[in-house]
């Protein structure tokens, strides 16, 4: 005999929460895939996940075209206390 369990629909995902911050790249980390941003908050860490969006002018560009000190608007989400992550860059350095 063979026993039938009742199955689950998985839990849907609560909507994130999409904040944004903007601020000058102190430090960009291509092995961990994240920035460090100065801002008002002080120094804050910004995972960046292969769903990031990173754009500069009209188009898009990838992680290790930021520069330090550009100037930059991230949208992100905290998915636990402490840890960000970017939905989308905004690159606001001029075209170089």
């Amino acid at each position: 005999m063979i026993n039938v369990g009742h199955c689950q629909k998985p839990a849907a995902e609560e909507p994130k929460e999409i904040k944004r911050l903007f601020g000058t790249v102190a430090k960009v980390e291509f092995v961990m895939s994240s920035i460090m941003v100065i801002c008002d908050f002080g120094y804050v860490n910004i995972d960046v996940t292969d769903a990031t969006v990173i754009t500069r002018g009209s188009g898009q560009i990838a992680l290790d075209e930021i520069d330090l000190e550009d100037s930059v608007i991230v949208h992100y989400y905290n998915p636990e206390p402490g840890k960000y992550v970017a939905v989308s860059i905004r690159d606001s350095t001029t075209e170089k």
